[in-house]
C-alpha cells in the first residue's frame, strides 16, 4: 500500500513540474515585443513628386511609428547625392556612403525632423516623425 501511495505521490509531482514549465514557456513568449519595419523607397517617393504639379525637389511627408519601431531609408538617390549627411531628432548629423539608411525609433522624438541633404548642401528629403 506504501509503494501504491508513493508511486501515486511521485507521479503527481512530475505532473506539477512539467505543468508549471509550459505555463512559464507560454508566458514568456507572449511578453515579445512586435517589431515593425517601415522601408522607405526614396526614388518612388521622389518619382510621385515629380508626376505631380509640385515643382519642389524635396522628398516630404509623415513618418507615423510606434516604440519599438525602426525606420529605414532606400534607394539609388542615396548612392548619387552621396556622401549624404543626415540629421534628426538632437543627433549630430551621420554621413552615409551606402543605399540604405536605418534608425531605431529609440533614437527619434515626436515631431522631429529627419533631414537628408546631399554633397552641395540641398535638402532631398525632410520627413516629419509622429508618434501614434
Amino acid at each position: 500500500m506504501k509503494r501504491y501511495l508513493f508511486l501515486v505521490l511521485s507521479l503527481f509531482m512530475v505532473l506539477v513540474a512539467e505543468n508549471s514549465i509550459n505555463i512559464e514557456s507560454k508566458e514568456h513568449n507572449t511578453t515579445k515585443v512586435n517589431k515593425k519595419e517601415l522601408m522607405i523607397d526614396l526614388d518612388k517617393a521622389l518619382k510621385n513628386i515629380t508626376r505631380g504639379k509640385k515643382n519642389s525637389k524635396i522628398i516630404e511627408g509623415s513618418i507615423f511609428i510606434g516604440d519599438n519601431d525602426e525606420v529605414s531609408f532606400k534607394g539609388k538617390i542615396l548612392l548619387e547625392k552621396a556622401p549624404v549627411l543626415i540629421s534628426y531628432s538632437d543627433n549630430d548629423e551621420v554621413a552615409l556612403k551606402g543605399d540604405t539608411f536605418s534608425i531605431s525609433t529609440m533614437e527619434l522624438k515626436a515631431n522631429s525632423h529627419i533631414i537628408m541633404r546631399d554633397k552641395n548642401g540641398t535638402i532631398f528629403v525632410d520627413q516629419i516623425v509622429r508618434r501614434y
